[in-house]
């Protein structure tokens, strides 16, 4: 729970700088496939606290959307189902 509630924190943040800029803003977010079903409701959820914000999910195994990433994919918010996948990234960016 606790990690949801820095999930839904770290997107509010993000999504908060970026409605300043449009009046419809999408967000990103590439996660792992075992986050399909918590990230799904959350979205729901989102639409009324932040409905100037789309979010766009991608789905699949960690591994496949830090080489997305790496090879210039966009994505405003990663959320890797092990941190080996985002220390990777931090190690590179």
């Amino acid at each position: 729970m606790k990690k949801i509630i820095i999930l839904l924190t770290a997107i509010l943040l993000l999504s908060s700088q970026a409605v300043c800029l449009a009046d419809k803003t999408d967000l990103i977010v590439f996660a792992a496939a075992s986050m399909t079903e918590t990230l799904t409701e959350i979205a729901e959820l989102y639409k009324v606290a932040a409905p100037d914000v789309n979010l766009i999910y991608t789905f699949d195994s960690s591994g496949t959307l830090k080489t997305q990433i790496q090879e210039g994919a966009d994505c405003d918010v990663f959320i890797s189902a092990a941190p080996k996948q985002m220390n990777q990234l931090d190690i590179k960016v």
